[in-house]
């Protein structure tokens, strides 16, 4: 695929009417055996690959999964480690305005960000992206990355 697709794709939710069409499409096809159904990539494809990589890189060990609903798919495992790193609210917001025009872009950008991400994890896990009984330790990212790492790695081998 194309970096562009994926991005396009990546911890999103297609429109309603993409997903309420989207069992129709191979629909015609049925009857026509010499015609293959149409191989769709859109938000739920890329939701299903997604599963299908952070649940190898499980069963290959040892590695960091970052978002794609990892917290979900793998929270029935013992095994797994579950950190939900946030920032407050400033901090985000003046990282993403260096990226942004405006300060009111640079909020709605948060916002839409903030929504895109609960509405991925409702909609492909059923649950809240940012619940407490889906992790193990929720930290702020306020102390920097090192002094994070640290304070995550020792709460792994408590």
């Amino acid at each position: 695929m194309d970096v562009e697709s994926v991005t396009a794709c990546d911890e999103h939710v297609d429109s309603w009417l993409h997903r309420i069409s989207r069992p129709l499409w191979n629909a015609g096809l049925q009857p026509v055996a010499t015609i293959s159904p149409v191989d769709i990539f859109d938000s739920e494809a890329m939701a299903r690959i997604n599963r299908e990589i952070i649940e190898e890189a499980h069963a290959a060990g040892d590695c960091v999964i970052v978002g794609r609903g990892a917290q979900c798919i793998l929270q029935d495992c013992p095994d797994v480690f579950h950190v939900f790193v946030y920032a407050p609210r400033a901090d985000r917001l003046r990282r993403i305005q260096q990226r942004s025009r405006t300060k009111a872009e640079a909020e709605r950008l948060l916002r839409d960000i903030d929504a895109e991400r609960a509405s991925y994890v409702k909609l492909y896990f059923g649950q809240e992206w940012d619940q407490r009984h889906l992790y193990d330790l929720m930290i702020s990212s306020r102390p920097g990355c090192p002094a994070v790492a640290a304070l995550i790695s020792e709460a792994m081998l408590a």
